[in-house]
């Protein structure tokens, strides 16, 4: 487990090494990665907190010294745009051939535009398959016998929000709240196309009246259920074992 996103210095030649795990967005808006290193340093981040979504953000082809941010136009990332309490895939490969060697990743956060070394504070080790759910369910009101999907009228009268309408209705949230979904989500058409929020709730497998764990997510019209990066598995930020699951949905006649 590292405290910061940074190798020690100067701890041996001809060696690589792979750092990986996650962030958790501290905030919401957009992040600038810049890497450091010595020798050859390649950064992925993911889509999600699924590693066959990463892609290649930043890089270094030779080296750099430990606060040069400029070497190299490649070693600086695009802006990322990351949800507050979201978990992104890292990934780090340094290869070290002789001399000095370390490896660091530093960030440009919404609220401040200085690099630091990504903290801990915001860091979770790699786990190859996290607590996580796939779901599908169907709602009566919308549902059409003809189509054997679902409508969504509310996405085609633009009333479905674009933040989760839970916190607002008072239902009870743990570790979620304030999501929010791209117009992009919303333009989707076909069996794809968004019917409306839904909120899945993780509950204690001795007592399930105890929420330890929440998420807004939003409803298909074939019934599939996305999180709002758009992607079917939903991962939670608790301990490997048996929860009980429930979905829940307002009702747009009341609060």
């Amino acid at each position: 487990m590292i405290t910061e996103f940074a190798s020690p210095i100067n701890v041996g030649n001809n060696y690589g090494q792979r750092i990986r795990g996650s962030i958790q967005a501290p905030e919401t808006g957009n992040y600038v990665f810049t890497v450091t290193g010595d020798d050859n340093v390649a950064v992925y981040l993911g889509l999600n907190a699924e590693s066959q979504f990463k892609e290649l953000i930043c890089s270094i082809p030779l080296s750099t010294t430990y606060n040069d941010f400029f070497a190299f136009p490649q070693q600086i990332s695009t802006s990322k745009y990351m949800e507050a309490g979201r978990y992104y895939y890292v990934e780090v490969l340094h290869k070290e051939g002789s001399g000095a060697d370390f490896v660091a990743l530093w960030w440009q956060t919404p609220s401040n535009n200085t690099r630091t070394i990504i903290p801990g504070s915001v860091l979770t080790p790699w786990t190859d398959c996290g607590p996580n759910v796939q779901l599908r369910f169907n709602l009566q009101g919308p549902w059409n016998d003809s189509t054997h999907l679902m409508n969504d009228d509310l996405r085609l009268a633009g009333l479905v929000p674009s933040t989760e309408p839970y916190a607002a209705a008072g239902f009870t949230l743990v570790g979620s709240g304030g999501e929010t979904v791209s117009e992009a989500l919303l333009d989707v058409e076909g069996s794809n196309a968004v019917v409306d929020w839904a909120l899945v709730e993780l509950r204690n497998a001795l007592d399930p009246t105890q929420i330890v764990a929440t998420r807004s997510v939003l409803l298909q019209r074939d019934g599939d259920v996305i999180g709002t990066d758009g992607y079917k598995k939903l991962i939670f930020d608790q301990p490997a074992g048996e929860y009980f699951v429930a979905v829940r949905h307002r009702n747009h006649l009341g609060p």
